[in-house]
């Protein structure tokens, strides 16, 4: 079984599981009047709030680009980003970025690769933060969760400082594609050569962001954070359109842990399962009923699946726009 497969059967092993387990907890009736009851105006307003944490993306790729490519560009390239991450298994969404990057601005993959890489590090920090703000504010979690919580909080830390102390190192990396000692190793072996080459362009694009504009960098984690205090607050206004109303610190908590899930690369189509769990395993562990949690987690999926696909379709709209535009079509 080679790899893509194995990721594959993986995926829809976790989400029969999580999906099996959550459904026999709920009846179906309970999902219903979820859906069915939720308040229009926390929904208006947590659309919003969703919108604005999508036009801060392309803030942040614009600094990441060092200015290369325009806000107004970028936007409809994350709407499509996301949708496509949002729908598609195990992560596979993030090559949209890249293959979106490359088609409409020329952007050569390993820039993109590099951007999107850089991206999610100031993302998994940003989250860190609010989560362990959170669990040092709120007062309602029992000492053993709180332990637990912050030894994961740790772990990631840890790695998220790992990762960024190794974009920090004074290293300088050399183009394996024009190095004639490397191409001496491996004089028969093109495929080889060429993987190792793509690697370094990845490698060498973030070295030239840390070595560009400091400044770039500042707004780059300055966005970041408030990308994520919008998409808490979409979070917490979400829980109100539901009837949950615990309050935004315990909201952060809860919600942090569906974040947890969407980083492993382990959901499956649409984050049916993962969402879910991670979801109603956050607010069970703040005191929310298991009923509500469970009939909540599918509400707040079906929310963002809505949102995603809103913004996804209008990005695709631009682009289809702006390609009968080029082509003449429109004479």
């Amino acid at each position: 079984m080679n790899r893509k497969a194995l990721i594959k059967s993986i995926t829809i092993i976790v989400t029969f599981i999580i999906l099996t387990v959550l459904l026999s907890q709920v009846r179906l009736g309970d999902i219903v009047n979820t859906l069915i009851s939720m308040d229009p105006l926390f929904l208006f307003g947590g659309f919003i709030l969703y919108i604005v944490s999508y036009v801060l993306r392309s803030y942040r790729f614009h600094f990441l680009l060092n200015r290369e490519v325009s806000i107004r560009d970028l936007f409809p390239i994350v709407c499509v980003h996301n949708m496509a991450n949002n729908i598609l298994p195990a992560r596979t969404g993030e090559l949209s970025y890249v293959y979106l990057l490359k088609k409409q601005h020329n952007m050569r993959a390993g820039q993109g690769v590099a951007t999107l890489l850089v991206a999610r590090i100031f993302d998994l920090l940003a989250v860190i933060v609010f989560f362990v703000s959170s669990l040092l504010l709120i007062d309602m979690l029992p000492d053993e969760i709180i332990n637990t919580a912050l030894i994961a909080a740790v772990i990631f830390f840890t790695l998220s400082i790992s990762v960024v102390f190794f974009f920090y190192l004074p290293w300088r990396i050399k183009s394996t594609e024009k190095d004639p000692r490397y191409k001496s190793h491996y004089p028969e072996n093109p495929f080889l050569l060429k993987i190792s080459g793509k690697i370094s362009e990845i490698l060498n694009y973030i070295l030239e962001i840390r070595q560009g504009n400091k400044k770039n960098i500042l707004y780059v984690a300055i966005i970041s954070i408030f990308i994520w205090f919008f998409l808490y607050l979409f979070y917490f206004f979400s829980a109100c359109a539901m009837h949950i109303d615990t309050g935004f610190l315990p909201t952060i908590f809860a919600a942090s842990f569906v974040v947890f899930t969407m980083i492993l690369p382990i959901q499956g189509m649409a984050g049916f399962g993962t969402v879910e769990g991670g979801w109603a395993f956050g607010f069970i562990l703040i005191g929310i009923s298991e009923i509500t949690a469970i009939s909540s987690a599918f509400g707040f999926h079906a929310i963002t699946l809505l949102f995603t696909i809103i913004a996804g379709s209008f990005g695709y709209t631009i682009f289809i726009i702006k390609e009968r535009k080029i082509c003449g079509y429109d004479n």
